[in-house]
Protein backbone atom coordinates (compact mmCIF):
# COMPACT_ATOMS: atom_id res chain seq x y z
CA UNK A 1 0.00 0.00 0.00
CA UNK A 2 1.49 3.62 -1.23
CA UNK A 3 0.59 6.56 1.03
CA UNK A 4 -0.14 9.87 -1.15
CA UNK A 5 -1.19 12.62 -1.18
CA UNK A 6 -2.42 15.22 -4.16
CA UNK A 7 -2.24 18.75 -3.53
CA UNK A 8 -4.51 20.01 -6.31
CA UNK A 9 -3.93 24.05 -6.27
CA UNK A 10 -0.51 24.43 -4.60
CA UNK A 11 -0.01 27.82 -4.86
CA UNK A 12 2.92 28.75 -2.76
CA UNK A 13 2.96 25.63 -0.90
CA UNK A 14 0.92 26.80 1.99
CA UNK A 15 -1.76 23.84 2.36
CA UNK A 16 0.91 21.59 1.26
CA UNK A 17 3.08 22.61 4.63
CA UNK A 18 -0.30 22.33 6.71
CA UNK A 19 -1.29 18.77 5.37
CA UNK A 20 2.22 17.53 5.84
CA UNK A 21 1.74 18.66 9.54
CA UNK A 22 -1.47 17.34 9.92
CA UNK A 23 -0.91 13.94 8.71
CA UNK A 24 2.96 13.22 9.78
CA UNK A 25 3.78 12.79 6.11
CA UNK A 26 7.17 12.00 6.20
CA UNK A 27 9.18 10.29 2.95
CA UNK A 28 7.36 7.57 2.68
CA UNK A 29 4.44 9.65 1.21
CA UNK A 30 4.50 10.03 -2.62
CA UNK A 31 3.37 13.93 -2.60
CA UNK A 32 2.43 15.27 -6.22
CA UNK A 33 1.51 19.02 -6.17
CA UNK A 34 -0.19 20.66 -9.22
CA UNK A 35 0.22 24.40 -9.90
CA UNK A 36 -0.89 25.70 -13.24
CA UNK A 37 0.17 29.28 -13.31
CA UNK A 38 3.11 29.61 -14.59
CA UNK A 39 4.36 32.33 -12.26
CA UNK A 40 3.17 31.05 -8.72
CA UNK A 41 4.73 27.54 -10.10
CA UNK A 42 7.93 29.06 -10.37
CA UNK A 43 7.82 30.51 -6.84
CA UNK A 44 6.55 27.60 -5.56
CA UNK A 45 9.48 25.68 -6.62
CA UNK A 46 11.78 28.28 -4.61
CA UNK A 47 9.71 27.45 -1.19
CA UNK A 48 8.81 23.92 -1.60
CA UNK A 49 11.99 21.74 -0.67
CA UNK A 50 10.96 18.13 0.17
CA UNK A 51 12.38 15.42 -1.82
CA UNK A 52 9.46 13.51 -1.82
CA UNK A 53 7.10 16.63 -3.33
CA UNK A 54 6.70 16.16 -7.23
CA UNK A 55 5.61 19.53 -8.52
CA UNK A 56 3.63 19.65 -11.63
CA UNK A 57 3.00 23.08 -13.80
CA UNK A 58 -0.89 21.59 -15.25
CA UNK A 59 -3.94 22.62 -13.82
CA UNK A 60 -6.38 19.25 -12.94
CA UNK A 61 -9.49 19.07 -14.75
CA UNK A 62 -11.28 16.80 -16.77
CA UNK A 63 -9.22 16.13 -19.80
CA UNK A 64 -5.49 15.95 -20.82
CA UNK A 65 -4.69 19.00 -22.94
CA UNK A 66 -4.49 22.25 -23.61
CA UNK A 67 -6.68 25.05 -21.26
CA UNK A 68 -7.03 28.63 -20.74
CA UNK A 69 -6.11 30.07 -17.37
CA UNK A 70 -7.67 33.84 -16.40
CA UNK A 71 -4.56 34.86 -14.70
CA UNK A 72 -5.58 36.74 -11.50
CA UNK A 73 -3.41 40.16 -11.18
CA UNK A 74 -4.28 41.34 -7.71
CA UNK A 75 -2.05 44.42 -6.98
CA UNK A 76 -0.83 42.98 -3.94
CA UNK A 77 0.43 40.27 -5.68
CA UNK A 78 1.04 40.66 -9.08
CA UNK A 79 0.53 37.62 -12.07
CA UNK A 80 0.71 35.14 -9.03
CA UNK A 81 -2.96 35.75 -7.63
CA UNK A 82 -4.47 33.14 -5.79
CA UNK A 83 -7.75 33.61 -7.88
CA UNK A 84 -6.59 32.62 -11.15
CA UNK A 85 -9.00 29.87 -13.24
CA UNK A 86 -9.55 27.90 -15.82
CA UNK A 87 -13.14 29.00 -15.56
CA UNK A 88 -14.39 31.48 -18.40
CA UNK A 89 -15.08 34.94 -17.27
CA UNK A 90 -18.44 34.86 -18.61
CA UNK A 91 -19.34 32.38 -15.29
CA UNK A 92 -16.62 33.23 -13.01
CA UNK A 93 -16.90 36.62 -11.06
CA UNK A 94 -14.62 36.33 -7.65
CA UNK A 95 -15.77 38.97 -5.79
CA UNK A 96 -17.92 41.00 -8.32
CA UNK A 97 -14.52 42.02 -9.50
CA UNK A 98 -14.22 44.17 -6.49
CA UNK A 99 -10.58 44.72 -6.92
CA UNK A 100 -11.28 46.03 -10.72
CA UNK A 101 -12.32 44.20 -13.72
CA UNK A 102 -8.71 44.83 -14.92
CA UNK A 103 -7.28 41.71 -12.63
CA UNK A 104 -7.82 39.17 -15.27
CA UNK A 105 -6.10 41.00 -18.36
CA UNK A 106 -3.75 38.34 -18.78
CA UNK A 107 -4.26 34.25 -19.48
CA UNK A 108 -2.40 32.10 -21.06
CA UNK A 109 -3.05 28.56 -22.72
CA UNK A 110 -1.86 25.81 -19.92
CA UNK A 111 -1.49 22.19 -19.88
CA UNK A 112 -4.56 20.15 -18.44
CA UNK A 113 -4.57 17.01 -17.06
CA UNK A 114 -7.62 14.24 -16.56
CA UNK A 115 -7.59 14.25 -13.16
CA UNK A 116 -9.70 11.06 -13.46
CA UNK A 117 -7.27 9.34 -15.30
CA UNK A 118 -4.05 10.63 -13.36
CA UNK A 119 -5.37 8.55 -10.05
CA UNK A 120 -6.56 5.70 -12.51
CA UNK A 121 -3.39 5.06 -14.34
CA UNK A 122 -1.03 5.41 -10.95
CA UNK A 123 -2.48 4.19 -8.34
CA UNK A 124 -4.58 1.66 -6.42
CA UNK A 125 -8.26 1.37 -4.34
CA UNK A 126 -5.59 -0.17 -1.39
CA UNK A 127 -3.37 3.03 -1.50
CA UNK A 128 -3.90 5.62 0.97
CA UNK A 129 -4.79 8.33 -1.09
CA UNK A 130 -5.42 12.38 0.15
CA UNK A 131 -6.70 14.40 -1.62
CA UNK A 132 -6.58 19.07 -0.95
CA UNK A 133 -8.14 20.32 -3.57
CA UNK A 134 -8.40 24.15 -4.31
CA UNK A 135 -8.50 24.59 -7.89
CA UNK A 136 -11.03 27.61 -8.40
CA UNK A 137 -14.20 26.54 -9.86
CA UNK A 138 -13.14 23.62 -11.81
CA UNK A 139 -13.52 21.16 -8.56
CA UNK A 140 -16.98 20.98 -9.45
CA UNK A 141 -16.15 19.66 -12.92
CA UNK A 142 -13.42 17.08 -11.62
CA UNK A 143 -15.20 15.92 -8.95
CA UNK A 144 -18.38 15.20 -11.18
CA UNK A 145 -16.29 13.55 -13.72
CA UNK A 146 -14.65 11.29 -10.49
CA UNK A 147 -17.81 10.30 -9.45
CA UNK A 148 -18.98 9.35 -13.03
CA UNK A 149 -15.63 7.42 -13.77
CA UNK A 150 -15.59 5.94 -10.34
CA UNK A 151 -12.38 7.11 -9.89
CA UNK A 152 -13.59 8.91 -6.49
CA UNK A 153 -13.42 5.37 -5.00
CA UNK A 154 -9.54 5.40 -5.21
CA UNK A 155 -9.67 8.37 -2.57
CA UNK A 156 -9.87 7.91 1.15
CA UNK A 157 -10.04 11.81 2.38
CA UNK A 158 -10.88 14.55 -0.05
CA UNK A 159 -11.05 18.30 1.31
CA UNK A 160 -12.38 20.40 -0.84
CA UNK A 161 -12.44 24.36 -1.23
CA UNK A 162 -15.63 25.31 -3.24
CA UNK A 163 -16.01 28.67 -5.11
CA UNK A 164 -19.74 28.54 -5.04
CA UNK A 165 -19.86 32.64 -4.40
CA UNK A 166 -17.45 33.16 -7.72
CA UNK A 167 -19.83 32.00 -9.78
CA UNK A 168 -22.11 34.59 -11.37
CA UNK A 169 -24.91 32.10 -11.78
CA UNK A 170 -25.92 29.82 -8.60
CA UNK A 171 -24.17 26.43 -8.18
CA UNK A 172 -25.20 25.81 -5.18
CA UNK A 173 -27.86 23.39 -5.30
CA UNK A 174 -25.06 21.39 -7.45
CA UNK A 175 -22.49 21.66 -4.84
CA UNK A 176 -25.08 20.07 -2.86
CA UNK A 177 -25.87 17.38 -5.09
CA UNK A 178 -22.28 16.62 -5.54
CA UNK A 179 -21.82 16.34 -1.74
CA UNK A 180 -24.17 14.08 -1.56
CA UNK A 181 -23.04 11.90 -4.11
CA UNK A 182 -19.76 12.12 -2.67
CA UNK A 183 -20.43 11.17 1.07
CA UNK A 184 -23.00 8.27 -0.81
CA UNK A 185 -19.36 6.48 -1.33
CA UNK A 186 -18.06 6.34 2.20
CA UNK A 187 -15.39 9.22 1.18
CA UNK A 188 -14.01 11.11 3.73
CA UNK A 189 -15.22 14.75 2.53
CA UNK A 190 -14.21 17.72 4.69
CA UNK A 191 -14.74 20.97 3.61
CA UNK A 192 -10.95 23.12 3.23
CA UNK A 193 -10.69 26.94 3.51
Amino acid sequence: MKKIFLDCGTHFGQGLEEFIRMYSMDDSWDIYSFEPNKNTYRVACEKINYKNVKLINKAVYTYDGEILLNIETNPTEGPTGMGSSVMGLDVWNPQNFNLGEKRFEQNHKIECIDFSKFVTDRFEKSDLIIIKMDIEGSEYDVLEKMVIDNSIDYVNDIYVEFHASFFITDVSKRERELIEKINNRKINLKLWY
